[in-house]
């Protein structure tokens, strides 16, 4: 064996020796950093061992093989969720002018941001000037008499950046059944748009309201918003094949994740985190970036599988919008 002080040296010699072998002259051609790093751990291998030449060489194409292998399985298992699309499905302008929303998605590079808004009809020409990035929900006031008869006008005339209706039984008062709401979800089987609901754990808005509504309009695409209470939301998602549900509720909640996902699956899942509700903000009260950080933190609760993590983060809101 030789000792410390020498080994430097040697080390160097054989290194130098080792990149006149013509295999090695390739391979170091292929890939410059993965044979110089099998370079040094053979050569350490040669001065511990001393292995005859053809032992040597072995160990070396081994370390090679090796390194390529877990360098490539790395590569495959790495999400890089930072250039991944995005499409947020959920989220509010409340009193805010929606361009807040919308250069907070243009410089987080979604893909697409679906907006909610009462304010739809003043709203509409901004969503419209910016229909390469944004969509909107409308969130009418539904205790006007005939509020849908002029909703459902309103959406299907701008098809082209109204994605559906939002709606939120406990806020506006009343109970979502068929009484209040069949014609609404008659209107979204037959024409394709899609309803996204508040769900939460009242009278008015549990997620089991939906069933009867459901079971008379089956095509019905819904997104049970925080999906509440969970047993009656991962139900009707398991009955019915346009219901789906996004991870706003969820997604400071690992258990309820990964509840969803081992009885739902990742097919039924979509990005939707209420922005801005939660959002840290700066000093002058503007919106910090913040979407890549929620991705992050509920990437591992997914077991940071890429295939998984590209069908909530945009995959799935593609097939349900079919854009």
């Amino acid at each position: 064996m030789i000792e410390p002080y020498k080994q430097v040296k040697t080390a160097r010699y054989h290194s130098l020796e080792l990149f006149k072998i013509p295999l090695i002259k390739l391979l170091y051609l292929l890939n410059k950093t993965m044979v110089i790093n099998a370079v040094k751990i053979v050569v350490i291998f040669k001065d511990i061992y001393e292995p005859n030449i053809k032992q040597f060489i072995t160990i070396l194409i081994s370390t090679v093989l090796f390194i390529q292998l877990t360098s490539c399985n790395a590569e495959n298992n790495n999400i890089s969720l930072d250039e991944l699309p995005l499409i947020d499905v959920h989220a509010h302008t409340f009193k805010q002018n929606p361009l807040v929303l919308i250069n907070l998605a243009r410089r987080e590079n979604l893909e697409k941001i679906y907006i909610i808004s009462r304010s739809y009809k003043k709203h509409l020409p901004i969503i419209r000037a910016n229909r390469d990035i944004a969509r909107m929900l409308i969130m009418p006031e539904t205790k006007s008499k005939g509020w849908w008869k002029k909703s459902e006008s309103f959406i299907l005339k701008n098809r082209d950046v109204v994605a559906g209706i939002k709606l939120h039984p406990s806020v506006d008062n009343y109970i979502a059944s068929l009484q209040t709401l069949s014609d609404v979800f008659a209107s979204a089987e037959k024409n394709r748009f899609v309803i996204v609901t508040h769900t939460d754990y009242s009278k008015k808005s549990n997620a089991q309201n939906f069933k009867p509504l459901l079971e008379k309009h089956p095509k019905t695409k819904l997104i049970l918003y925080h999906s509440c209470p969970l047993d009656s939301a991962i139900e009707l998602i398991k009955d019915y094949p346009n219901v789906f549900v996004d991870i706003s509720y969820t997604s400071y909640n690992k258990e309820w994740q990964r509840r969803i996902l081992n009885e739902v699956g990742a097919n039924k899942v979509l990005f939707g985190i209420d922005t801005p509700i939660g959002w840290p903000k700066d000093n002058d009260g503007n919106i910090k970036k913040h979407y890549r950080n929620v991705v992050n933190r509920i990437s591992p609760w997914y077991g940071s599988d890429r295939e998984i993590m590209e069908k909530i983060l945009y995959k799935n809101a593609r097939n349900l919008f079919e854009e």
